[in-house]
């Protein structure tokens, strides 16, 4: 199999893509939003023919549309990594191009649900799970020193941000030996700005868009997610994966990694004395060996080579050549 990776910019993941063995199509544009954009991805895939076109972003989806509707003969597969949309014309559109994709491949029950819904038929919608890289299954270079509370992810009101400021803050004042760390960048990153300057000194760390955020997690005691809704959360994975306790919102698709009956899960609407109890409650119960293995064995079906062989199974079947 042959892969080329057609990309408008240069992005915070360049340099991990393996240039020897994935072909790089740029496409020149000023803008990811130019309706050009369409047309000379049209332009592409006549040139070079590919057996499939695989959009994986939300605005890649509309343009991957447009270079069919404006001629461009291809088998498409469309990509979903969430599973919930607020009310916007960008999601309209994608939906609406959604309908024309040959297949809509989801990375959780929820995401494929999501197109059910919208009544895309069973034979067109496929689920394959999230990659977690096999060094996330070995051996951890550290483990925490001191108590340390994380979240990670985009400060956006999906992720309740808000809310978890508050509860860190709370939490800050009743226990000043605990450290957090609040990391990521969004609509919501000033509020969350204005509270943690009424913050113990020091305590909450906000921090940018890390690219390898393996060391902050190996220093983690408690890692916390109270979203609204989600695809399949890495950084949650992650932590499981590296055996730390987790503090989740009881989703399906938390609850699909940790069990129904897994003990700290809390309504993502809770108020934040709430959510700050359940945190201390979770330094209290650190993960053992026996939990940990549990884990691992859910995990399983995301490794490397599992997700890869899934993809080009489908694939290949797209593409007609099996």
């Amino acid at each position: 199999m042959e892969v080329g990776l057609a990309h408008f910019h240069e992005g915070v993941n360049s340099s991990l893509i393996d240039r020897e063995s994935i072909r790089m199509l740029p496409i020149p544009t000023h803008s990811n939003y130019d309706p050009c954009n369409a047309w000379r991805l049209r332009q592409l895939i006549v040139r070079h023919k590919p057996d499939v076109v695989f959009s994986w972003l939300h605005a890649s989806d509309a343009f991957t549309w447009g270079a069919r509707m404006l001629g461009a003969e291809f088998k498409w597969a469309m990509a979903e990594r969430d599973s919930w949309y607020p009310k916007d014309p960008r999601y309209w559109i994608r939906d609406r191009a959604g309908q024309h994709a040959d297949l809509i491949v989801s990375n959780s029950d929820k995401g494929n649900l999501y197109w059910s819904s919208r009544g895309v038929p069973e034979a067109r919608r496929k689920v394959v799970g999230n990659v977690l890289p096999d060094s996330w299954f070995g051996a951890r270079d550290a483990w925490p020193s001191a108590p340390f509370i994380c979240f990670t992810g985009r400060m956006e009101p999906q992720k309740e941000v808000l809310r978890l400021t508050d509860a860190f803050v709370a939490l800050s004042r009743e226990r000043p030996d605990i450290r957090f760390a609040m990391v990521g960048d969004g609509s919501l990153r000033g509020e969350v700005e204005t509270t943690l300057a009424s913050s113990a000194e020091g305590a909450i760390s906000l921090l940018h868009f890390q690219e390898n955020v393996r060391p902050l997690f190996e220093r983690t005691s408690v890692f916390v997610n109270i979203s609204t809704h989600e695809g399949k959360p890495n950084t949650v994975i992650e932590n499981l994966a590296l055996g730390n306790r987790v503090v989740l919102s009881r989703i399906p698709e938390h609850v699909e990694l940790v069990g129904d009956d897994y003990p700290f899960l809390v309504d993502p609407q809770s108020e934040p004395h709430v959510i700050a109890a359940m945190m201390e409650t979770a330094l209290s119960n650190p993960v053992g060996e026996d939990e940990r293995r549990v884990f691992h064995s859910r995990l399983e079906y995301m490794r490397v080579s599992r997700v890869a062989g899934q993809y080009a199974e489908i694939l290949f079947e797209l593409s007609g050549r099996i």
